[in-house]
């Protein structure tokens, strides 16, 4: 499955996508684009788990039914602002 973001940048931006599951692991992936209109699209097998000692550790296995929460985490050198147009998972 990939997951497709279309999204608008006024400048070149990073920022992360995380994923939260409901027994509390968190998975992570950064995404990069440049100024423009683009549509992003993320390889679900790239979110790797936050590994900084905050996410909880359960079966180590990504399962999109028990996402609860999805965050998106601006920061970084190259943070600027951007607008979310629309966020899907695709098969």
């Amino acid at each position: 499955r990939t997951m497709v973001v279309a999204i608008r940048a006024k400048a070149a931006t990073a920022f992360r996508i995380m994923l939260k599951e409901a027994d509390g692991e968190e998975w992570v992936v950064k995404v990069s684009v440049r100024p423009g209109r683009k549509e992003v699209r993320i390889p679900i097998a790239s979110f790797a788990m936050r590994d900084d000692g905050e996410s909880a550790r359960k079966d180590g296995v990504l399962d999109l039914d028990g996402v609860k929460e999805v965050h998106i985490i601006q920061g970084g050198a190259r943070a600027g602002s951007f607008l979310i147009e629309r966020m899907e998972l695709v098969p």
